[in-house]
């Protein structure tokens, strides 16, 4: 990535490119100081700390064995003995490859600045880490962003708890509500209701039968003579 950003003339890419190396530098070196080297943070933790089982232990070793010798597949020489004709750059564009060098000036800036990240890394955080603690107080804002991983979790919290949480009870009260209780519930009510108010209209009494029919006929005739007119 370094050489290809220097070879493209990008020159706030390359100046970020090269800040990353000493990032990484420096968190790595923090990594493998607190994990393997001094005291950890958390004794409890670490108390009950193991090895991995070799399922995961193999793994790991095949990654760091090609770690250590996957970069050197660029070099065509090394393609073509790997059975890469062209070599390996051949293999892995569709189309013509840049032709690889070594770029001798990135080699010794991007090594310089590895080494001055392990430096700074070792100076903050070995033995007791005071001075990583001295700078934290000293620059506590920025600490604090860094530590609360730029307040991004908070952020979601906020957005579960003020917008979807409150959504969701709005759906769930339209849905008890509105849906259930009314749409189908209600329904149901209707039917029911209906059916116990017309069950009074059925008497299985003769008399009771022959005045309705008679008063539906003469409220039809009234009708009839009514639009006649």
């Amino acid at each position: 990535m370094l050489n290809a950003t220097d070879d493209h003339q990008n020159v706030l890419i390359y100046a970020v490119t090269l800040l990353s190396v000493v990032i990484t530098a420096l968190y790595m070196t923090r990594l493998f100081l607190r994990t393997f080297l001094f005291a950890p943070r958390d004794r409890d933790s670490a108390e009950h700390a193991h090895d991995a089982e070799l399922v995961m232990t193999v793994p790991l070793l095949l990654l760091a064995a090609l770690t250590l010798v996957g970069g050197f597949v660029v070099f065509d020489g090394v393609g073509d003995a790997l059975g890469f004709p062209g070599g390996f750059s051949k293999f892995v564009f569709l189309d013509e490859a840049e032709s690889f060098h070594f770029a001798t000036d990135v080699a010794i800036i991007s090594t310089a600045l590895a080494l001055s990240g392990i430096v700074v890394g070792w100076y903050f955080w070995s033995y007791e880490a005071k001075p990583a603690e001295r700078a934290g107080e000293m620059f506590r804002p920025v600490y604090n962003l860094l530590a609360n991983r730029y307040y991004i979790d908070n952020v979601y919290q906020f957005v579960i708890d003020r917008v979807v949480l409150m959504l969701g009870r709005a759906v769930a009260w339209f849905d008890r509500n509105v849906v259930n209780d009314t749409a189908v519930d209600g329904t149901g009510a209707l039917g029911v209701l209906t059916g116990f108010g017309m069950k009074y209209l059925e008497t299985g009494k003769l008399p009771n039968y022959a005045l309705a029919i008679t008063g539906g006929v003469i409220v039809l005739g009234a009708l009839l003579l009514v639009l006649e007119t």
